[in-house]
């Protein structure tokens, strides 16, 4: 559909423009300028800046949790996925620009709008963790009395 064509384009600029410069130094014109549309086209779509910026980070973190899923859902030696589990989210959070913006741009604690964001991805990882520490317990290479605490 054009309007889904449309909202794709916008985020990839949005996340452009939000990686190279940082939330607080786009704008809206020029993420508007780059794509050639009028910056009301973007309001169709996004009620603010900072719902755009929240939908490029909830897609960045996406990106992420994809790849670390492949990793807990392999059948490989628990230590082994950890260890890969713990490389890879490593490396993709160092490269996560816009997760970084969040931390270093004080985004957190002064906007709410990217808490839901993070939460779910903290959640997702605490559920991910869990399983490989399951998966150790059983594989008889943990003694762990309760994982989740």
């Amino acid at each position: 559909m054009v309007e889904d064509k449309v909202k794709k384009t916008i985020i990839e600029s949005a996340t452009i423009f939000f990686s190279k410069y940082g939330f607080y130094k786009t704008t809206m014109d020029e993420i508007a300028q780059h794509i050639h549309k009028a910056k009301g086209a973007i309001y169709y779509y996004f009620k603010s800046k900072e719902e755009l910026f929240n939908e490029v980070l909830k897609q960045e973190l996406s990106t992420i949790k994809a790849t670390l899923l492949k990793i807990v859902d392999r059948e490989v030696e628990p230590m082994e996925m950890f260890k890969e589990y713990m490389l890879h989210r490593f490396e993709l959070l160092n490269n996560s620009t816009n997760y970084h913006e969040t931390l270093k741009g004080n985004l957190f604690d002064k906007y709410k709008f990217v808490k839901d964001v993070l939460d779910d991805f903290h959640s997702f990882e605490r559920n991910q963790i869990t399983i490989i520490l399951e998966k150790g317990k059983n594989a008889g290479y943990l003694e762990i009395a309760n994982i989740n605490s």
